[in-house]
């Protein structure tokens, strides 16, 4: 099984890996620097799907023939709190698709705010939480969590979700 990745991030890559490895599949995988097209902070389930979408697509123009991957991290307003979560794409190589969505991490509103502020074109919640708390701005998810959960966590779940639909 050929697989690309949309992204070259060390935490998407991982993420991929501990999928592949924890379902026993025996994969080739490939990285490309793949564009999402969407905001540096998506907002809402639409413009982070369309990120991921995006980015599973484009890493099958890089390898035809494989398994597209596209991740995407987004934020949205769930009615009574802002939330970090995922998209999941894996593109087949007949063209049909798997999107899967992570578990939701909740988020201070006066961080996305402040983001907001910024630009979400420019700036990341990650960023503002990584400026203000000293976490990592690719895992805001640790220190979100107390621990409980990383990005990288929560990616390979639900990484395992959609792969299991897809062999």
């Amino acid at each position: 099984m050929q697989i690309t990745l949309g992204s070259t991030s060390q935490i998407k890559t991982k993420a991929v890996e501990a999928a592949c490895t924890a379902l026993g599949l025996i994969t080739s995988i490939k990285t490309a620097a793949v564009d999402s097209k969407v905001s540096t902070q998506p907002v809402g389930q639409e413009e982070t799907a369309r990120g991921a979408r995006n980015r599973a697509h484009g890493a099958q123009d890089h390898a035809k023939g494989s398994y597209g991957i596209g991740i995407e991290n987004g934020i949205r307003w769930n009615g009574n709190n802002w939330e970090d979560f995922a998209v999941v794409i894996v593109c087949a190589p007949d063209g049909t698709e798997v999107l899967c969505e992570s578990a939701a991490v909740i988020l201070p509103t006066d961080v996305v705010e402040a983001a907001r502020a910024r630009g979400f074109a420019t700036t990341t919640v990650g960023q503002v939480l990584a400026e203000w708390y000293g976490s990592d701005p690719n895992d805001p998810h640790t220190l979100l969590t107390n621990g409980t959960h990383s990005r990288l966590s929560l990616l390979t779940d639900t990484l395992i979700n959609a792969l299991n639909q897809r062999h």
